[in-house]
């Protein structure tokens, strides 16, 4: 059988463990027709007999290929690398069309199989091929993979699905799998039962908690029992140093994994009790939105390298709100926050960012909002943040019968953001909203005062009766 040139324009010959064969064929081609109808490629295999570690992907585009890739390394859990790359004008395609049908003949095998399952998934909606995406820690996933990739091969066979786990070099949660919505399901919950975890489709978040070395022990417990039984009951996944590490800054770690901030807070109270002391955070990540992306620094203040800065951000835009970030991210000493509701986890991570790379963070924010439903305020005043409230508009916990209902902050001192624009999700991409963005020393000043005013003359030291937070997540 030959790939049709005209539909399939681009091929890329890449090296492949011929030992490794059946697992990309799957059960009656299962596997290599998830990988065709998910990738739009086509994929040319030599015969057993010819014992060739290399394997021939047509595709539609290069970036088609480069997707089927990708899910061809989940898929046998080892590396795939390219070997040369040819479109129909290459003056090397012909090394590459000799290689395809010398290789024919598996792929005409697969053919009767591959076309009968594409029937019935175009016919039947139940059998319709959908792709998720389920973020799972990374100590669950040679456990998912298994010695030579057995597991993944058995769970593969088992629900007739792809199941793809990211290269260990990638450090990426994101474990995909292609088939049937059932099938998706019942593979699922079979990985739930083997890594005694209930995985979810939402980003994770990972914070670094800071344990001396002395105090595992406690923290593992005999056999791991300790360790196994905090895990279960707040869902989360707790990496413990390797003997291997050595470096002091390695060994007083623990690397705890959830999908809600809020169990990551009971696990560390958790914590604190079992060792009767406490427990610092030392660095919190999500893997949500590109928020492991470092955005560059802008230079705020005139006299250091820095210009003037006079900027008008007009919401909804996504582009104006990575501008928002960038600047939110640009303090190297200090930065002031009043404003009435936060509720945008993307601002609080990058809150959390600063206050972990010492960068004083100070929050002021109304009392009728600090602890209604979505609210951050605990999240991140659990996290260490100085937070208070203030206004209130009357109400309880309110000291003023004003609200606290400003929405600006103050970086290092000498840059000011200043609008209409509430820091919650609805506001950016809902709303039409301003920040006016501007480093004016006079204007500047302004805010300074008033904020010093208002943090010191009505803002009360924020405290919770009782636990109200909101996962960290989008």
């Amino acid at each position: 059988m030959s790939v049709p040139t005209s539909q399939y324009p681009v091929s890329t010959t890449f090296n492949f463990p011929h030992s490794s064969l059946a697992l990309l064929i799957g059960k009656q081609g299962s596997t290599i027709n998830h990988l065709h109808s998910s990738c739009q490629v086509r994929l040319i295999l030599p015969g057993r007999e010819e014992k060739k570690n290399e394997i021939v992907v047509h595709g539609v585009s290069r970036e088609e290929i480069e997707k089927a890739r990708k899910m061809i390394e989940g898929i046998v859990g080892k590396e795939v690398t390219p070997v040369t790359t040819n479109t129909p004008s290459s003056s090397s395609s012909t090394s590459s069309s000799s290689s395809s049908s010398s290789s024919s003949s598996l792929f005409s095998s697969l053919a009767n199989a591959v076309s009968s399952s594409l029937s019935l998934s175009s016919s039947s909606s139940s059998t319709a091929i959908i792709g998720r995406i389920y973020n799972i820690p990374l100590k669950y996933h040679s456990l998912i993979v298994g010695p030579q990739a057995s597991s993944l091969h058995s769970l593969q066979q088992t629900f007739s699905v792809i199941l793809s786990v990211p290269p260990a070099a990638q450090r990426s949660p994101a474990v995909s799998i292609n088939g049937a919505a059932d099938a998706i399901t019942r593979c699922i919950e079979e990985i739930e039962r083997r890594i005694s975890f209930q995985c979810s489709t939402s980003p994770l978040q990972r914070v670094t908690l800071q344990v001396k070395q002395e105090n595992l022990g406690l923290v593992v417990g005999k056999g791991g029992s300790n360790l196994q039984a905090m895990e279960k009951q707040f869902n989360v996944a707790i990496t413990t140093p390797r003997k291997e590490e050595t470096a002091a800054e390695l060994k007083d770690i623990l690397i705890v994994e959830a999908y809600s901030l809020q169990s990551i807070h009971l696990l560390r109270q958790e914590l604190e009790k079992r060792l009767m002391q406490a427990v610092p955070l030392v660095e919190a990540y999500s893997n949500a939105e590109n928020s492991a992306v470092k955005v560059e620094k802008i230079v705020l203040k005139r006299d250091r390298g820095g210009g003037e800065i006079s900027e008008a951000l007009f919401f909804p835009s996504s582009t104006a709100f990575d501008r928002l970030l960038q600047f939110l991210s640009s303090p190297l000493s200090s930065i002031d926050i009043a404003v009435f509701t936060l509720t945008d986890d993307r601002i609080v991570r990058v809150l959390l960012s600063l206050h972990n790379n010492n960068v004083k963070v100070r929050l002021l924010t109304d009392a009728s909002t600090a602890d209604a439903e979505g609210s951050d305020i605990g999240a991140i005043a659990a996290a260490g943040v100085e937070v208070r409230v203030g206004g209130g508009g009357g109400g309880a916990g309110g000291g003023s019968p004003l609200l606290m209902h400003h929405k600006f902050c103050v970086l290092d001192g000498v840059c000011v953001l200043t609008g209409s624009l509430n820091w919650t999700r609805q506001a950016s991409s809902g709303n039409g909203e301003n920040v006016i963005v501007s480093n004016e020393k006079t204007l500047v000043k302004g805010f300074v005062s008033e904020f010093e005013k208002i943090w010191e003359s009505q803002g009360k030291k924020y405290t919770k009766s009782k636990s109200i937070f909101k996962s960290l997540l989008g």
